[in-house]
């Protein structure tokens, strides 16, 4: 799949490079995202599941390389730029432990997945607007995340383990 390949490859450009060999499961939501994810309809975009490192995406369209979620703002990305989000989550676990998700602030490890997928659910013009609107949004998060780890990547010669050695948070 055209989707799976371009998400390695920005994997293995990435400044955490990893060769996963992770099952990928594609849903177009209702029961069986409900089962595989154990989240409601209007959750993420996708996720990967620790221990298992598998991989669930919700409602998806292989062949347009899209991900769907019910959102005003915010509800599309790229199918490739979504299983490269989560294959880098499973890279921060085998990196950095099982328990990375806690151990580190979620801005970095949300970031640090968006800056390998290369870009944000949300636009720079659609996260200024959320920001005047509905400062407390979710995908802002993701945003800034992804905005102050490309900067402390630049800053630190590109080192990731330099950065999370920085922001460890126990």
């Amino acid at each position: 799949m055209a989707a799976v390949r371009r998400a390695d490859a920005l994997v293995a450009a990435s400044p955490l490079p990893t060769k996963a060999n992770q099952s990928i499961f594609l849903t177009q939501g209702g029961l069986r995202w409900h089962w595989l994810s154990q989240r409601g309809a209007d959750g993420p975009f996708g996720l990967s599941r620790p221990m298992v490192e598998t991989i669930v995406i919700n409602k998806n369209d292989p062949g347009a390389d899209a991900v769907f979620r019910r959102s005003r703002v915010g509800g599309k990305r790229a199918l490739s730029s979504t299983i490269t989000h989560e294959i880098t989550h499973g890279a921060i676990r085998r990196k950095f432990g099982i328990l990375a998700d806690k151990r580190y602030p979620q801005w970095l490890t949300e970031g640090l997945c968006d800056y390998v997928a290369g870009r944000s659910t949300l636009t720079d013009e659609e996260a200024e607007a959320l920001e005047q609107s509905d400062p407390g949004h979710p995908a802002l998060l993701y945003w800034r995340g992804h905005k102050r780890v490309k900067t402390a990547l630049l800053r630190s010669g590109g080192s990731v383990p330099k950065l999370f050695a920085a922001f460890r948070l126990w």
